[in-house]
């Protein structure tokens, strides 16, 4: 996905790093929120944060806040930095229950999932991923039906109706390493997400398509 102004984003992140010191720690994770959502690089505002970690200035200790922050460091794929190694860790040693009866913690476990799962996949040497405790109560929070209802689109539909008349062998919500796609041709290794013009039109879930792919 293209954008209309795409020096923009790169501006922005230069001026955030520029004034980060005037930051609140809401501020921080709307930032990373933001250029993480569109999948815009951050990459001056990265470094002042890491910057800002060895002075010792930044102290984030709300649950969710360092959820957000760590969920969009994995999808700008910047696992490897130190800021996020400080929040990740921090956030493994947080003792807060996560309940699989408020869509809030089902949203943080989820996050958290698709953290621990990049680090295990993409960042293996780090030796970061999720204590053991830790993981089974995500995972807990994350099989729960209640906020997990998935809606197919008609135009979903019909693509995998084209795909079946095909006469291949396709498979519907085929799962690799976690990531649920939404139909996969296992013997040539093909696997395909269907995503309307309206999905990208609103940005809507494109971060989870980036750790996707």
């Amino acid at each position: 996905m293209r954008h209309s102004a795409p020096h923009l984003f790169s501006e922005l992140a230069l001026r955030a790093a520029n004034i980060i010191d005037t930051f609140q720690s809401q501020e921080i994770v709307q930032v990373l929120w933001a250029f993480a959502s569109l999948y815009e690089p951050a990459d001056p505002f990265l470094e002042s944060l890491d910057n800002m970690l060895v002075n010792g200035e930044l102290h984030i200790t709300e649950r969710d806040q360092m959820g957000n922050i760590c969920w969009s460091y994995a999808v700008l794929g910047h696992l490897d930095r130190p800021y996020f190694s400080h929040i990740w860790t921090k956030l493994c040693q947080c003792e807060d229950q996560i309940s699989d009866q408020y869509k809030r913690d089902i949203m943080f476990a989820s996050q958290l999932h698709l953290v621990d799962l990049c680090l295990i996949l993409e960042y293996p040497h780090l030796q970061l991923s999720m204590p053991r405790e830790l993981e089974n109560s995500t995972t807990v929070a994350r099989k729960t039906k209640k906020f997990n209802q998935k809606v197919t689109s008609s135009f979903q539909k019909e693509v995998l109706r084209l795909l079946v008349s095909t006469g291949l062998d396709w498979v519907k919500e085929y799962n690799v390493e976690g990531y649920t796609f939404d139909a996969a041709w296992i013997d040539r290794k093909v696997v395909l997400e269907i995503n309307g013009p309206t999905h990208f039109s609103r940005n809507s879930d494109l971060e989870l398509l980036y750790l996707k792919r």
